[in-house]
């Protein structure tokens, strides 16, 4: 797994640049628009949570799977490896967030509308299940089914953003009654556990996916 590691790693580093802009631009947003705060945080941490799983095309590049597969190590520790880096650059992301939300953005840590021990580790959730929806996709269907199966994952999302629409189903609302009867605690670690159940299947699908798979 070290090497796998190690691989990636130096994948991220060669793409930093990227990374770099998405910061910058989250930065910006934020000092801007002082209500995109959390928005331009958790902008930050997602995309670079999703760069991890983005080193899965680098590993498809010019047939390489077939000779990372020659190699003696099992599926199963290539599988935990991506998910080791995802959750790796996520929690980068999330230290970034945290830092810009502290010292430019000016955030408060517990109390106020957007408490960063609040909104941070839910966007954090939220960045690693993307990734876990990511990983088994891109392992199942390869790179070009699976960003057909990527958009209609977006279209899904925005179909049921219509159907609350379309019953008048207040999101914001829900939101506001969760957050004032549900203790801030509660609900973040209720997410969190959410957040762990997820990755778990979508580890076990994704070995399974994987391990079918021929090179």
């Amino acid at each position: 797994m070290r090497g796998f590691l190690k691989k990636d790693l130096a994948l991220l580093y060669n793409t930093g640049k990227v990374y770099l802009a998405v910061i910058a631009m989250g930065i910006v947003l934020g000092l801007v628009n002082k209500e995109m705060r959390s928005f331009s945080s958790s902008f930050i941490m997602i995309m670079l949570a999703l760069a991890g799983a983005s080193t899965l095309s680098y590993d498809d590049f010019e047939n390489g799977m077939p000779f990372l597969m020659s190699l003696p190590v099992s599926k199963k520790t290539y599988i935990k490896e991506k998910y080791l880096i995802c959750f790796l650059s996520g929690a980068v992301g999330l230290v970034i967030a945290a830092v810009l939300g502290t010292v430019i953005f000016k955030m408060p840590l517990i109390h106020g509308e957007e408490p960063m021990l609040l909104v941070f580790p839910v966007f954090f959730a939220i960045a690693e299940i993307m990734t876990a929806v990511m990983i088994p996709t891109r392992i199942k269907f390869g790179p070009e089914k699976s960003r057909i199966v990527g958009m209609g994952f977006v279209v899904a999302i925005f179909g049921i953003g219509y159907l609350f629409k379309l019953f008048s189903v207040d999101i914001d609302a829900l939101i506001r009654d969760a957050q004032e009867n549900i203790p801030k605690l509660a609900l973040v670690l209720g997410v969190m556990v959410f957040c762990m159940v997820i990755m778990l299947i979508s580890y076990t699908f994704s070995v399974k996916a994987l391990e079918k798979k021929e090179f």
